[in-house]
């Protein structure tokens, strides 16, 4: 199936924040070796390398990589799921392709593990180009069961990935590949999604949802999350506005206050709103409403907050639009101010 992804983060958003300057190799030595000298194009070639051989690992020789997150664990490594754990993961659309006598009810999938305070992992479901599913499938109809007996770092792959870029400095390489693991961690750890590819390669740890209103909805909420660390990433300042929408009945009734006889109301009652403090998440939560008010608000209460009756006489009108569709959201169709 193809997924629309559009809120998850890509290479050049995990490296956004990256000091390629403080890299040691020159942008002449880059365009002698890859036609051009920029050096975040060498970051994401380094660091989606090393993501790979990394799956490869997981795959092939049941390796935990412990990312270096410090005390912070987090690990990627395959999770077997077994009888009624597989049967209820089949239930919901998964392992279709498993042939469930040949793996004696058993499926394989990658999974990213990040350790809390309590030691209670919060996981995440890793998926991989039709290749590589394929040959986990291969190794599952072997009845291949995965433990993570293998656990490795960061340190265990410098000298493939050394191999594999000979030419630039070792210090280099280090800067990158823990500069990008880290992102990633972070990424996840905010609740945002991540896709690494190219054009034979895909790795994106997240969730795919076959029915389209669930895949919606998830959009929605990733994509929300998404600006928002973006907000907070570019510094962008605040308008000093709050938004809100409104449906076709309530604002039905806001006119109609508007028209009553007798002396021109200060203040109007909205009712029960939510309020966002940025347009385009507004917009996005709100993607069923009709009309859409902005106010101004002294203080700053976070990106949302839940009010019980909106009393207020600067509430301005901005937008009358039709309820949105999938596609109206989708970043591909919009120029959205943070991403």
């Amino acid at each position: 199936m193809q997924y629309a992804l559009g809120y998850a983060w890509k290479l050049n958003e995990l490296f956004m924040n990256f000091k390629s300057n403080a890299l040691k190799i020159d942008g002449e030595s880059l365009r002698r070796l890859y036609g051009n000298e920029h050096k975040k194009l060498l970051c994401y070639r380094v660091f989606r390398e090393c993501v790979k051989l990394v799956v490869d690992d997981i795959i092939d020789n049941d390796v935990e990589f412990r990312l270096p997150t410090g005390s912070r664990k987090t690990s990627l490594l395959m999770h077997t799921y077994r009888d009624e754990d597989f049967k209820r993961a089949r239930q919901n659309g998964k392992f279709s392709e498993v042939d469930f006598l040949d793996s004696a009810f058993t499926g394989n999938q990658i999974i990213l593990y990040m350790y809390g305070h309590r030691n209670m992992p919060k996981t995440k479901q890793v998926y991989v180009n039709k290749e590589l599913k394929q040959r986990i499938t291969e190794y599952t109809h072997q009845k291949r069961v995965y433990y993570g007996k293998h656990p490795k770092t960061l340190k265990d792959y410098y000298n493939a990935i050394q191999a594999k870029f000979p030419k630039i400095p070792a210090t280099d390489l280090h800067k990158i590949l823990n500069f990008g693991w880290k992102s990633l961690y972070l990424i996840n750890s905010y609740g945002g999604d991540v896709l690494i590819k190219d054009s034979s390669f895909w790795f994106y740890i997240g969730e795919l949802r076959t029915d389209s209103l669930a895949h919606f909805e998830y959009y929605k909420k990733k994509l929300r999350n998404k600006m928002r660390v973006m907000y907070n990433r570019k510094k962008i300042p605040w308008d000093g506005y709050y938004y809100f929408g409104l449906s076709e009945e309530r604002y039905a009734e806001y006119v109609n206050s508007k028209k009553r006889r007798g002396r021109p109301r200060k203040y109007y009652e909205f009712g029960k709103v939510i309020l966002y403090k940025v347009w385009d998440e507004c917009s996005i939560a709100e993607s069923g409403l009709k009309y859409f008010f902005k106010i101004p608000y002294p203080i700053d209460m976070g990106f949302t907050f839940y009010t019980d009756n909106l009393k207020t006489k600067e509430a301005e009108f901005i937008l009358e639009r039709e309820p949105l569709k999938f596609s109206d959201i989708l970043v591909f169709n919009n120029d959205y101010d943070f991403i």
